[in-house]
Formats: structure tokens, sequence, C-alpha cells
């Protein structure tokens, strides 16, 4: 939807959105459609070059906002302090080119892992915004 908004096609945008009225699909079928709509855009590569992470952190906000269990991953004690990475063979963009096999023997990336970066300055930013400062005086 927002690639759609951003791209100036409105009515990728609204096919979009009617997904949600539509009852007999599921959540992942709701997903699959609006991917496939979202590949039918009217392109710009300069616009989309320029606002792709923008675009994407906002989706990812907004999914954090309402999803416990992605927020929770998200949020879990044990990524703290690690970069996510998004381990895809196909995808040097979003991802690093690699699978996660691949990568956990050590091969070098081949791509851009943006995906990661924004799960993990999302994650960042809400542990500095859940970390309280106290000021003891005696």
């Amino acid at each position: 939807y927002l690639k759609a908004r951003g791209l100036g096609d409105d009515k990728v945008a609204n096919e979009i959105l009617a997904l949600d009225d539509n009852a007999k699909l599921t959540d992942r079928q709701r997903f699959a459609k609006a991917k496939s709509l979202g590949k039918k855009c009217k392109f710009n590569k300069f616009v989309f070059f320029a606002n792709r992470e923008q675009w994407m952190y906002t989706a990812l906000s907004a999914k954090f906002e309402v999803d416990e269990e992605f927020r929770s991953v998200l949020m879990s004690e044990e990524y703290r302090g690690l970069t996510f990475v998004e381990a895809s063979p196909r995808d040097v963009n979003w991802g690093i080119g690699l699978s996660a096999a691949k990568a956990c023997a050590g091969e070098k990336w081949n791509g851009l892992n943006l995906l990661g970066k924004l799960l993990t300055k999302l994650r960042d930013e809400h542990l500095d915004t859940n970390t309280t400062q106290c000021n003891h005086t005696d």
C-alpha cells in the first residue's frame, strides 16, 4: 500500500485497501494478493529507491504496534546487541543474497540487508524509549 501510494498509483493502493474488506481471505492470502498487486504499480525507480526504506520502516513500525508476537521476538533479550539478518538467497536488496545455512557457515554476504537493518533500527529505537534513567539524590 505504501509503495503504491508513494509511487502515485492510487488504483493499486485502493485495491490493496479493499482486500481488508474481503472476509473470505485469510491474512496470508491478503498478504500474497497485496504483494502481487504491489508488483503491478506504475514504477519509477528514482522515487522507489529514494523512499523504499522509509516506506518499509513505516510498515514495520505499524506491525510492531499491533502484532504482539512480532514485537516480542524483536524485543527478545537474546537478540539485544545483534543485527537482524534477512537470509534470502534471491534478494540482494532487502536480504543478504545468501541462505541462512551459507550465512552461518561464514560466507560473504552479497546483499544490502536493508530489511535486517530496519528491524534492528526499530528494535534499538524501542529499547531506547523503554530505558528510563533515575537520578537519585541523597
